[in-house]
């Protein structure tokens, strides 16, 4: 059972390889990420709502030999929340000139993502963890490189594009290089990548060879969640890709970087890291700062969003500097919301873009006008990644500040209470200059008429902002659920008794 959704993902990429049809491939696209959303809900009920875990071993094959899938509560919650973006950026994606071009390839694509981001979230296993991100990753390119199908994309939006996607494959190469050299330190020390088995072992099997391998693993890990000093290629690459590839990776591929740090640091803490939170609290504030910098002094729509990745995916690495189970369990909640907030984010700078033919602020404005509903939208998920009340970014934030205040980590605290500020700024500086001045002269839509966005793009948009504002208005649905994942997830006892119960 926890194969299952790698498998569906998997038979759904298959069944779109043999489907050509421009007719039958957008429906195909559709009903499948909506399978995944229902089976993704399945495993929620499961695993939260009957507080079951999930356990499967390949081929019948026992840890470290076979390959092992777990699915507990935070891992139900993280496939689900995927499934959820997958189904509303497919939503949108039908709008996206870049799926006209060979639907059925563009399929394929989409459901192996899926099944790499399915299959990261529920293995159990270093090295399964390594081929889970790598299919993640091979996909993620040729999406990316997606656009440069679309014939009515300028030539100069194409070279950028070209310079972006090169930074985002050599960075990421560069990533899993590391990921698999501190794999083969590991086994070469230890015998196993397998989690549960890493939790066992003595501290006098410990080395500095488990360390460094330790290190190449937690670099590789921050590499691709965007911490510092490793985040280069994301504000490098997000600005020029597709926008409905972008969204999803902008909503997903961070966060998969996150959940591989939150399953490791257990294990590596029981190899006696300790060294990890010291260096995961300067990294944190660091790329808070830094993140936030970059925000406030770009022009462009889409580069500030980029950069707000980096600011707000500080704002969980203080959750894992701080370490204890209140603040995993913040950190979790602020995953949950922010995959969302920024997925709508670049889907609505989508939509701006294709109203206005750039994303560069100055020579937009008068979108409150022409497009209302547009700006409430924003205005809703802008407010929600600045933290405002009464909004789930105001929860995420507010629970992540507060552990750091009650573990004593006043420097944490600080840095993002000033880095919030700066994202309120940045968040009113799109306001003003997108929405609420007036159109420039050099703009050709004078009488403020509405421009029709595609019913896709609209249901997709609206989704997401009734989530994040619910989220806000009921906070307790999340936080009970956050809670028994993090108590999970920190019960190293019960996650090893329950995997040696199946093994027997």
């Amino acid at each position: 059972m926890a194969t299952y959704p790698v498998l569906l993902a998997l038979g759904l990429a298959v069944v779109s390889y043999l489907v050509h049809s421009l007719r039958l491939s957008p429906k195909l696209m559709v009903l499948g990420s909506f399978l995944q959303l229902l089976l993704a809900s399945w495993l929620v009920y499961l695993t939260v709502g009957s507080d079951q875990i999930l356990h499967t071993a390949l081929g019948g094959w026992s840890a470290p030999f076979g390959i092992s899938f777990y699915i507990d509560s935070f891992s139900a919650l993280m496939i689900w929340i995927s499934a959820l973006l997958f189904f509303v950026v497919h939503l949108y994606s039908l709008s996206s000139p870049e799926s006209t071009n060979h639907f059925w390839a563009h399929n394929v694509c989409w459901f192996t993502l899926g099944a790499g981001v399915f299959g990261a979230f529920s293995t159990n296993d270093l090295f399964n963890l390594f081929v889970w991100f790598e299919v993640l990753l091979l996909s993620s390119y040729v999406l990316f490189a997606w656009s440069f199908l679309d014939d009515s994309a300028p030539d100069s939006e194409k070279k950028e594009g070209r310079k972006g996607l090169i930074s985002y494959i050599i960075l990421n190469i560069l990533g899993s290089s590391v990921f698999l050299f501190g794999l083969a330190l590991l086994y070469s020390s230890t015998g196993t990548l397998n989690f549960a088995d890493l939790m066992t072992l003595e501290v006098s099997q410990t080395s500095s060879v488990v360390v460094i391998a330790g290190f190449c693993l937690v670099f590789a890990f921050s590499m691709k969640a965007g911490f510092f000093p490793l985040f280069n290629w994301l504000p490098a690459s997000y600005p020029f890709g597709p926008i409905s590839s972008v969204s999803l990776f902008a909503g997903l591929l961070t966060k998969v970087g996150i959940y591989a740090l939150a399953r490791f640091f257990l294990p590596l803490s029981a190899l006696q890291a300790d060294w990890i939170p010291v260096i995961m609290m300067v990294v944190a504030n660091l790329t808070m700062l830094l993140g936030v910098y970059g925000a406030a002094t770009h022009q462009s729509l889409r580069a500030i969003l980029s950069f707000h990745i980096v600011s707000q995916v500080g704002y969980m690495a203080l959750g894992f500097a701080v370490g204890t189970t209140a603040a995993i369990s913040a950190t979790i909640f602020y995953l949950l919301h922010h995959m969302v907030v920024k997925t709508n984010l670049f889907l609505i700078s989508g939509v701006i873009i294709k109203i206005r033919q750039t994303d560069e602020l100055k020579p937009l404005g008068g979108l409150m006008r022409t497009n209302p509903w547009l700006a409430a939208a924003f205005a809703i998920s802008a407010m929600s990644l600045a933290g405002l009340p009464p909004l789930s970014g105001f929860w995420a934030k507010f629970f992540v500040l507060y552990s750091a205040a009650q573990a004593g980590a006043y420097w944490g605290l600080g840095v993002g209470l000033f880095v919030g500020l700066f994202t309120v700024y940045s968040m009113l500086k799109i306001w003003n200059k997108v929405f609420l001045k007036e159109s420039p002269e050099n703009v050709a839509d004078k009488s403020h008429r509405p421009v029709q966005v595609p019913l896709t793009a609209t249901i997709a948009i609206l989704i997401l902002t009734l989530w994040t504002a619910g989220l806000g208005l009921y906070p307790a649905i999340l936080t009970h659920v956050s809670d028994l994942a993090a108590a999970q997830l920190m019960d190293t006892q019960n996650y090893l008794k329950t995997l040696t119960e199946v093994s027997k």
